[in-house]
């Protein structure tokens, strides 16, 4: 007997006749249309001020209608053609609200956005409303001039202090939320929202508590105004050490969206050596999830490390490619991991987790800790070398083969590092805060090798021995590190954490481009996890039926 779907739920992919359309404000890597689609509701109208966002999500949706120009002057009736509205979702811009804004500038344009929702409901009528922002959007209030807590005058935005009796002007203060009327504003939003006839209600959600490789934690909201009841989707993940427990899956670790053929290099040879705050949260990660942790992630891949050509790596879960008998025709196995590279002291955190929210800054570094393994001797000294070299430096004699253990390294904040088995931390819309370091640990058999093995490779051993960081535990032979190499995340998988796809091209007055890496972590950073998108429509979809039965009530 064929299964049939229930009223007001369709089959997936299965899209209503229907006359309403459904509107996306805010739209730009297409987070929100892509998860739309996904629960059967194609998204036919998409509006942007940004060229670049507006342009990426023309690229990816095509058959969407995209409306240019400031949310402020779009006319939401001229930009629906009247058509009645189904699903609106708006996730206005974040920046205002974040704790991460620091003494920037406030901007009360931006800070008002969500009123522009407010607007588009009041005139197109909207079955549901969806919203998504970052969490502190609750905090939404009046802001007042940041004093210094010694002199009690003002702070200017240069940082300085205002002299006494001196006057600064709005525009030159550092603002801040007013406490006593903190929330004011976020009160007052849903109060509108309600006022015009809808239910409401929002909510914190963690991504990785569905199955998204990413610990973004965000607000969510929903409104309605068909009398249904608000349904929020059912959490299946959770952390690993308590995903059993709870008897749900273990989060979606960090190291499913890393492109590991993507080559690293060595933090010791670099032109411009690296801070030594980064430096110290790369030994931390190294040291609590590679050197003293009882399971090291291990990468199943193969890279072949001979053999001059392209790039060629397969997977572990593949049959071994052919081994030869040539002089250097040996395999590496790879593992990595991430490092955030923010402000603070931020150390790391597990490659098996999901990856943190994304922010307008490029913050997170891929980390990966290579094992080296030599069998009985080590000729010429030669213990490992750097992933940018070539081939030939790697290697020596024999059948060396190369595994590697992963750490994630968060370089900015507070942190310092945390396991690979979680998901990645929050990305920014600014990119560059996420590297990727890999750490060669040499193995040797006795005490013949030793000596050699540890103190003839690259100065990686004399410089991490100052943290105590030597030796590990791999397959019961103990490994000594011999360098670490960095990288920071690629665009494409800082998308792949949201589950989305970066546009090859797109077009700007004419012109056809790529875009940029600021540009691609920008607009990751603002998107939306497509799943998250799709799992909101899901438990609130509409159908004709069920807009029939509110046109007749109305």
């Amino acid at each position: 007997m064929n299964a049939v779907a229930p009223i007001g739920r369709l089959a997936p992919m299965q899209w209503s006749l229907d006359t309403a359309i459904n509107v996306v404000l805010f739209a730009g890597l297409g987070g929100a249309c892509a998860g739309l689609e996904d629960a059967g509701l194609p998204v036919h109208v998409a509006n942007n001020h940004d060229p670049v966002a507006l342009a990426a999500h023309a690229a990816l949706f095509p058959h969407t209608r995209h409306v240019a120009g400031d949310i402020f002057d779009v006319d939401p009736l001229v930009a629906t053609n009247g058509r009645p509205v189904n699903i609106l979702w708006a996730s206005p811009d974040c920046r205002d609200h974040s704790v991460a804004k620091g003494a920037a500038p406030r901007s009360a344009r931006v800070r008002s956005l969500p009123w522009q929702v407010c607007r588009w409901a009041g005139k197109t009528r909207p079955t549901v409303i969806m919203m998504e922002n970052v969490r502190e959007i609750r905090g939404w209030g009046p802001l007042i001039a940041k004093r210094d807590k010694t002199t009690g005058r003002v702070l200017k935005l240069d940082g300085t202090v205002a002299a006494r009796g001196e006057h600064v002007p709005r525009h030159m203060q550092q603002l801040v939320r007013d406490k006593r009327r903190l929330g004011r504003s976020y009160r007052a939003f849903m109060a509108h929202i309600r006022g015009l006839g809808y239910d409401y209600q929002d909510r914190d959600l963690c991504c990785a508590d569905f199955g998204i490789p990413t610990s973004r934690r965000r607000w969510f909201a929903v409104a309605r105004r068909d009398g249904q009841p608000i349904d929020w989707p059912a959490r299946t993940h959770a952390p690993i050490a308590q995903a059993k427990a709870l008897r749900l899956k273990p989060w979606v670790g960090a190291h499913t969206i890393i492109d590991w053929s993507i080559p690293m290099q060595s933090i010791f040879d670099r032109a411009r050596p690296l801070a030594a705050n980064t430096n110290h949260r790369i030994a931390v990660g190294l040291r609590k999830f590679v050197l003293e942790s009882p399971r090291p992630f291990i990468r199943p891949f193969i890279l072949p490390l001979t053999h001059t050509g392209g790039v060629r790596v397969h997977d572990m879960l593949d049959p071994l490619r052919t081994l030869t008998a040539a002089h250097r025709g040996e395999l590496a196995v790879v593992a990595p991991a991430f490092v955030e590279e923010r402000r603070g002291a931020s150390v790391g955190q597990d490659l098996a987790q999901p990856l943190g929210a994304q922010t307008q800054i490029q913050h997170h570094s891929l980390v990966a800790a290579w094992m080296v393994q030599y069998n009985f001797t080590v000729a010429e000294g030669v213990i490992g070398t750097g992933m940018d070299q070539s081939a030939s430096t790697l290697m020596t004699r024999g059948t060396q083969k190369y595994v590697a253990a992963a750490t994630l390294a968060k370089l900015r904040g507070t942190s310092t590092a945390a396991d690979i088995h979680y998901p990645v931390p929050t990305l920014s819309a600014g990119g560059n805060h996420v590297a990727a370091v890999a750490a060669f640990l040499t193995k040797y058999y006795g005490q013949g090798s030793q000596s050699q093995a540890a103190s003839d490779p690259l100065h990686a051993l004399t410089t991490l021995a100052r943290f105590g960081i030597v030796t590990v535990q791999f397959q019961g032979a103990p490994h000594v590190l011999s360098d670490v190499m960095m990288r920071m995340l690629h665009p494409s998988e800082a998308a792949a954490a949201h589950e989305l796809t970066l546009p090859a091209m797109i077009e700007i007055d004419g012109q056809r481009r790529a875009l940029t890496k600021s540009e691609s972590m920008r607009l990751i950073g603002n998107s939306v996890p497509k799943r998250m998108a799709t799992l909101l429509a899901q438990a609130n979809r509409v159908t004709a039926l069920d807009r029939a039965a509110v046109i007749a009530a109305e």
